[in-house]
């Protein structure tokens, strides 16, 4: 998916970092007032979104913290960022395409 990128770093109930960027290659120049962040690899759960921002993305979000996570029994979330796939595109048309990406392991993993 190309497009933009909305990266949740540090997350805490009550404070968090919002970055919006883009793709690069490693060793790339950053162009000057633009900072390059690494994400670490994890295994990623994806959930599409369908439809107008930020209701889609918001209704997703709801289903993945009300219904996937507390419903799942196999995989729980890791540390790490997430991270909001945004397409090219109409962000108000009915059919604009983004992804919500969250870090995750497998519950015995964790212990």
């Amino acid at each position: 998916m190309c497009g933009y990128l909305g990266v949740c770093f540090d997350e805490t109930e009550a404070d968090f970092a919002y970055l919006i960027g883009a793709f690069a290659k490693e060793g790339e120049p950053v162009p000057e007032g633009f900072e390059a962040h690494t994400i670490a690899p994890h295994t990623w759960v994806k959930f599409r979104a369908v439809g107008p921002i930020p209701g889609s993305i918001q209704k997703v979000n709801r289903q993945i913290y009300t219904e996937w996570l507390p419903g799942n029994l196999e995989y729980e979330l890791a540390d790490g960022v997430n991270i909001e796939m945004y397409s090219e595109g109409d962000v108000a048309a009915a059919d604009y395409l983004s992804e919500i990406w969250l870090p995750v392991r497998r519950k015995a993993e964790a212990k």
